[in-house]
C-alpha cells in the first residue's frame, strides 16, 4: 500500500510541476515579447526626440532651434502706414 501511495503522489507532482513549467514557459514568451515591445516603444521615442531636437528649416530658409533668444527681434506687425506706433494708438484708433 505505500508503494501504491507513493507513486500516486508522485504522478500528481509531476503533473503540477508540468503545469508550472508550462505557465512559466508562457509567460516567459509574454515577457520576452513586451520587452520587444517596450524596446521599439524606447528606439521610437529617441528617434523622435531626436529629430525633434534638431534644426528645421522654415518658409524663409532659416533654422528653428526653438533655442533662439532674438527670435522676435525681426518680428514686423502692421500698424495702420507702418510707422511704429504706440499701443495707446492702436487702441484709440480702433473703431468697431
Amino acid at each position: 500500500m505505500h508503494i501504491t501511495e507513493a507513486l500516486r503522489v508522485q504522478h500528481v507532482m509531476q503533473r503540477r510541476l508540468g503545469k508550472q513549467l508550462k505557465m512559466q514557459r508562457d509567460l516567459q514568451l509574454r515577457i520576452e515579447a513586451q520587452g520587444k515591445v517596450l524596446q521599439k516603444m524606447v528606439e521610437d521615442h529617441l528617434k523622435e526626440s531626436r529629430n525633434a531636437t534638431e534644426p528645421q528649416e522654415v518658409d524663409d530658409g532659416s533654422p528653428v532651434s526653438g533655442q533662439d533668444d532674438n527670435a522676435f527681434d525681426n518680428l514686423h506687425l502692421p500698424f495702420g502706414d507702418g510707422s511704429n506706433s504706440s499701443d495707446e494708438d492702436v487702441f484709440t484708433s480702433f473703431t468697431p
